[in-house]
Parts: structure tokens; sequence; C-alpha cells
């Protein structure tokens, strides 16, 4: 079975968007997950800040073909009950210890371990510091 790489909203959108500075570093990293035959994974959430972030930005054909896009290349998961309760402890759990909690964050890093995905690609330093995926890396150390 092929790697699991979840990939967060920041890098869907650097891929789509080439006035974005990090265009051309994620549309390497799509490049080698394709290449080497990675299941690109996101979740359904993520669509809807895809269009609520880019809908001013792109107009109707340009979106549609995007989200076109999206759904013949990426598996898209939804949120089940227990992933929405794991964040929510999880959540709980690092405001008690005086951690930065960020509740969708920690919906998609918890969607994606609950999934089976080996490796969470963002741009956000902040997911890579929350200690709660094992394997967050960006582009660079992606592409390495």
């Amino acid at each position: 079975m092929a790697n699991k790489v979840f990939f967060d909203l920041n890098i869907i959108i650097d891929v789509l968007d080439s006035t974005r500075p990090r265009h051309e570093p994620s549309k390497s990293v799509l490049k080698k997950a394709v290449e080497t035959d990675c299941e690109i994974v996101i979740s359904s959430d993520m669509l809807t800040n895809f269009f609520y972030i880019c809908q001013k930005k792109f107009n109707c054909h340009k979106m549609t073909n995007a989200l076109s896009f999206i759904m013949t290349n990426f598996i898209v998961l939804d949120f089940s009950g227990n992933i929405i309760e794991s964040s929510m402890h999880t959540y709980e759990e690092m405001c008690n210890n005086g951690k930065n909690a960020d509740f969708e964050d920690l919906l998609q890093l918890i969607c994606a371990k609950q999934n089976g995905c080996l490796v969470f690609v963002t741009e956000d330093k902040e997911i890579k510091e929350n200690g709660v995926f094992d394997k967050v890396l960006n582009s660079e150390e992606f592409l390495s």
C-alpha cells in the first residue's frame, strides 16, 4: 500500500495560486508525492476553507477547476465523531498545560493520524511545534 501523506491547506493553496511565494516548493512537494506513489490526503473541512479564502481572488471557473483537481487527485476524508472528540480532548489537555492550541489544526492532525497518514506536510510552524503528530514536515524537509 502507498504511503499516505496529509497536505495542510497552505500547501494546497500554494500549489493552486501561482502568485504565492511558496508556489514552486509546494508544486515540487505535490510532484514528489505523485512520483513516489503517495496517497495525498486532505479533509473535507479544508474544501470549505479553501473556497472561503480563494473565492475573492479566483473566478468561478478557476474555483470549480481547482475543486475538480482536488477531488480527482486527493483522498478527501470526513471528520468522524471520534476525530472531533479526540480533538476536543487534546485541545483541553493542551490548554490545561499552558500550550498554544488551535482546534482547527488539531482536527486536521488527528484526522491524519486516525486515518493512517505517515506524514503531515505544512508550512505552519505552530503545527510543527505542537507535538500532536509524529512526522510533520515543511516543503523543504519533505523534498529532502
